[in-house]
C-alpha cells in the first residue's frame, strides 16, 4: 500500500491537517477520507503555500478564502451519492475545513507569518456564543455555523475582524465549553 511520495515534515502536516480538518466537521457529515480527498482535489495544500509566500493582506485573504470555499463545496457535492449528504454540504462548513486545515498547518507553527494573521478562526456556536457575551456582540442573527450562506459568512468576518483586526487567530480566546 506504499505510495511512491516523498514523505518529509510538510506532507506529514498535510496528512494531519486533513485529519482535523474533517474531525471538526464530521458529526453527521462525511468522513476523513471524503474530505482528505475534496482538499486534495482542490489543491488547497499547494494554493495556501503560494497564497503564504504572497503575504496576504485580510481583503486578499477573503478574496482566496471564498474561492477555495466554493471550490470545496462544488467538489464535495461531485463526490457525494444522496441529496441528504448533498444537502448537508455548506458554505459554513467549508469555511470551518479550510480554517482548522490552515490552523493546523500554519497558525500553530508559525502564528506570526501574514497568512496566520489574517486567516479565519474557525466558526462555531461555542465561540459565538461567548463572543456575545464577552464583546456584546448580537450573533443571534445568524444561522448555526453549519448553515451559513456565503452572503452570512462574509457579514460574520466583517463582524468579528473589527473585535480582533490583527492576528485574527486570537480570537480563539473566547473558544472556551465553560
Amino acid at each position: 500500500m506504499s505510495k511512491n511520495i516523498n514523505y518529509d515534515h510538510a506532507e506529514h502536516l498535510h496528512r494531519f491537517a486533513c485529519w482535523t480538518a474533517a474531525a471538526a466537521v464530521r458529526r453527521a457529515f462525511v468522513g476523513n477520507e471524503v474530505i482528505a480527498r475534496v482538499i486534495e482535489d482542490i489543491n488547497l495544500k499547494q494554493e495556501l503555500f503560494e497564497l503564504k509566500k504572497a503575504e496576504p493582506s485580510a481583503e486578499k485573504f477573503d478574496e482566496k478564502h471564498k474561492e477555495y470555499s466554493n471550490r470545496l463545496v462544488t467538489r464535495l457535492k461531485e463526490l457525494l451519492n444522496s441529496q441528504a449528504e448533498k444537502d448537508k454540504v455548506t458554505y459554513g462548513r467549508a469555511a470551518k475545513i479550510i480554517a482548522v486545515y490552515i490552523k493546523t498547518c500554519y497558525v500553530i507553527p508559525d502564528p506570526e507569518c501574514a497568512l496566520s494573521r489574517v486567516a479565519h478562526p474557525p466558526i462555531d456556536r461555542i465561540l459565538l456564543t461567548n463572543l456575545s457575551k464577552c464583546e456584546k456582540i448580537n450573533f443571534d442573527k445568524f444561522p448555526a455555523w453549519t448553515k451559513l450562506s456565503p452572503k452570512e459568512y462574509v457579514e460574520l468576518i466583517k463582524s468579528l475582524r473589527r473585535i480582533e483586526p490583527d492576528h485574527f487567530w486570537k480570537l480563539e480566546r473566547y473558544w472556551q465549553s465553560h
